[in-house]
């Protein structure tokens, strides 16, 4: 791990003054100094008035002073789950890594055709970082590790010494879906929410932490043939806009597949060698591609994902519910 550098610094203070920007542009003193202007009626010569504009202005300065801390409470209350979805994207456009702890749980026994060797339920550990990604055990007697890296090249290292890697062109449909099951690209994920999903703030009861905001994201449809997202649960930080915990139930041909939650961990500054296969090895140390050994590199895929998804690239369609 490499330590955190003033850039981030800069970036955090970047982002908690926009929402500061943000907070004050919903406070405008001109209807107040309309309002004063209506009711007061002049009573005294036209040389006080200058005096009089002073007073009004030094007025509407403390209303404004009282009122901007409730302006920028309300704020957490009145922003429309769809302007707090797309504020959240833009947050997470940033190159920063975050840490979800991420559970699988499957809903069916068709999530089994993806990975027959795999718990019903799964917990992980998941690094991401726009379209890069890496997975670990959060069980510290267990060492694995798998992920995409920047060129869209699926790897898995079984330990410290042996891995396999699949370039972007040739993984196989299943890999892809599992992938999709485990990761997550909050950028590409959000645009999509705000594309196909109706969306619904949820009230946060007085009696519970109000520095989160709820939204409930519903598709307005499901494709009828292979996977989709049938809705999602998202909590986000009401002041940073960090995507705090997230809930998505997929599903295939219409059918329950899996719930995948996603919890927010830490965030952190990770080498970029991380989201790299290389990254989790120690020398001496082998990778098995399609150029080397690539029977060798089926056979370790298939310890992990069972004979049936590591056969090669088909159609998602032909997955059939058994």
């Amino acid at each position: 791990m490499i330590e955190p550098d003033s850039s981030m610094d800069q970036e955090i203070e970047r982002l908690i003054r926009a929402s500061l920007d943000r907070a004050a542009e919903q406070v405008d003193p001109r209807p107040l100094f309309d309002r004063i202007r209506a009711q007061r009626r002049p009573t005294r010569r036209k040389s006080t008035y200058p005096w009089r504009w002073a007073g009004l202005a030094a007025a509407a300065l403390v209303l404004i002073a009282v009122c901007f801390p409730i302006v920028r409470q309300d704020r957490k209350v009145l922003a429309k789950g769809e302007t707090v979805v797309r504020e959240a994207r833009e947050v997470h456009l940033q190159p920063i890594d975050r840490c979800y702890l991420v559970e699988v749980r499957r809903e069916s026994s068709l999530a089994a055709e993806i990975a027959p060797n795999l718990p019903e339920v799964r917990q992980t550990r998941l690094w991401t970082r726009g379209g890069r990604f890496w997975v670990e055990s959060p069980w510290p007697d267990q060492r694995w590790a798998w992920g995409r890296d920047e060129l869209n090249r699926f790897w898995i290292a079984f330990g410290p010494h042996t891995a396999v890697r699949y370039e972007a062109d040739e993984v196989p449909d299943r890999i892809n879906l599992y992938c999709d099951l485990h990761s997550l690209n909050l950028e590409r994920w959000l645009g999509d929410v705000l594309d196909r999903f109706d969306l619904t703030r949820e009230e946060i009861p007085a009696d519970e932490d109000a520095s989160t905001i709820r939204i409930k994201a519903k598709a307005r449809d499901v494709l009828p043939v292979g996977p989709g997202v049938q809705s999602a649960e998202i909590e986000v930080d009401a002041e940073t806009r960090v995507i705090r915990r997230l809930v998505v139930r997929r599903v295939w041909n219409g059918q329950p597949l899996a719930t995948v939650t996603y919890s927010l961990s830490e965030t952190d500054a990770r080498d970029p060698l991380d989201y790299q296969v290389e990254g989790h090895l120690i020398d001496p140390f082998e990778i098995f591609t399609r150029d080397h050994d690539p029977q060798r590199r089926k056979d370790l895929a298939a310890r992990w994902f069972g004979n049936r998804t590591v056969r090669g690239p088909r159609p998602l369609d032909s997955l059939k519910r058994p």
